[in-house]
């Protein structure tokens, strides 16, 4: 199976990440964004927080560095797995896959 990941590609979200790191730099050096980024974004109008449902792993973890051993748990979000060859990257963490569940998924 191959690499799997809901940002459409492995290429894609490297971009991502290398585009969301220079912005959080850029923030960090200047308290600001850049003017260019800013007079060429979109305008965001009627606008209020809210939150996304984002893709995780649910199941038993064992040698958690936070949470120890617990018989149920969801990981943070999900940013790449192959259930081939048993690991998953969140965005926190590393995983190595063990049995998959019987229950089915819920969407």
């Amino acid at each position: 199976m191959p690499i799997i990941t809901p940002f459409g590609s492995l290429i894609s979200l490297n971009d991502q990440l290398i585009a969301l790191a220079h912005d959080i730099d850029e923030l960090r050096v200047n308290g600001r964004p850049r003017n260019v980024d800013l007079r060429t974004a979109p305008v965001l109008e009627a606008w209020t927080s809210g939150g996304l449902v984002a893709p995780c792993l649910l199941g038993a973890v064992i040698g958690h560095p936070l949470l120890g051993s617990r018989p149920h748990i969801h990981t943070s979000q999900l940013i790449a797995m192959d259930a081939d060859l048993g690991w998953a990257r969140t965005w926190s963490r590393f995983y190595r896959l063990g049995e998959l569940s019987g229950i089915p998924r819920s969407n």
